[in-house]
């Protein structure tokens, strides 16, 4: 072990749990299966600091261990929540050979950018806070590595992290009075912004879902106060946008005060799922 090694891996514990407060945020957004081995993954980094990395045959059986549970969940097509546990469990599978200060470096940087993520989800005053705290840990521990005679702890030098991120807040407010605006979202993969589920709106405008996904959710539950009629006279009326501003189709005061054409019959019940 050189001497660049023994300060790096002396930083796996704090280094875990700066990434799982970076992670919190998503967490509950994750299924059992993930949050089970996420913790297994914690509880094996914990155990491991401080000591060599683990074969590559073994890790590289992790990888394809994590990959399969990912397809599970997700399947092929990757999406922003698929792409955010993606990101988590390659940081906690980076702290398994965290051994110099570039992979201090690189799980720092990654915690980051998974920070940047969340706000994809929201944007309230507790996430940016949440944020703005865990920044401050994460700069500690990057003053702590590149302290190379290591005599602060990253505890110490919270004050000093939190020092330098207030200096950088005029920055911010003029990056962000003088950035441009990119009209749209900046993330556009399936179940995000650029598409759409096919189902009932109050307004629809061109331009408005590049790609339209089909859902299989429930739409509507039906029950017939007598027997039920053939499936041919089923007449179901939905909303309809029928006002146009120049810009945007919305729903209409006229067509919606046109007597709707329901199909109404007697007295046994029976239902049908759509």
């Amino acid at each position: 072990m050189n001497q660049h090694a023994t300060p790096a891996r002396s930083l796996q514990r704090e280094l875990l749990a700066a990434t799982l407060l970076a992670s919190a945020p998503a967490l509950p957004a994750l299924s059992a299966p993930l949050l089970a081995w996420l913790g297994v993954l914690s509880v094996w980094v914990l155990y491991r600091a401080g000591r060599p990395a683990p074969p590559m045959v073994l890790r590289l059986l992790l990888v394809a261990g994590s990959l399969g549970l990912m397809i599970n969940d997700y399947g092929l097509v990757m999406g922003r929540q698929a792409g955010i546990s993606l990101i988590i469990m390659m940081l906690l599978l980076k702290l398994l050979e965290t051994g110099n200060r570039r992979d201090i470096t690189v799980v720092i940087f990654g915690d980051l950018f998974l920070l940047a993520t969340h706000f994809f989800s929201s944007q309230q005053w507790g996430v940016a806070l949440w944020v703005f705290a865990v920044c401050i840990v994460l700069l500690a521990l990057l003053i702590a590595a590149s302290d190379r005679c290591g005599r602060q702890p990253p505890l110490r030098l919270l004050p000093l992290a939190a020092r330098y991120l207030f200096y950088s807040l005029p920055f911010m407010l003029i990056l962000f009075v003088l950035f441009p605006r990119i009209p749209g979202p900046l993330w556009g993969l399936p179940e995000d912004a650029f598409s759409a589920e096919s189902a009932l709106g109050e307004s629809m405008a061109p331009g408005d879902i590049g790609q339209l996904v089909r859902s299989a959710d429930i739409a509507m539950r039906v029950k017939f106060d007598g027997a039920m009629p053939p499936r041919q006279q089923w007449y179901w009326r939905g909303v309809v946008l029928a006002g146009f501003d120049g810009k945007r189709w919305s729903r209409s005061t006229l067509a919606d005060t046109r007597p709707p054409r329901l199909f109404n019959t007697g007295v046994a019940s029976a239902s049908s799922q759509l």
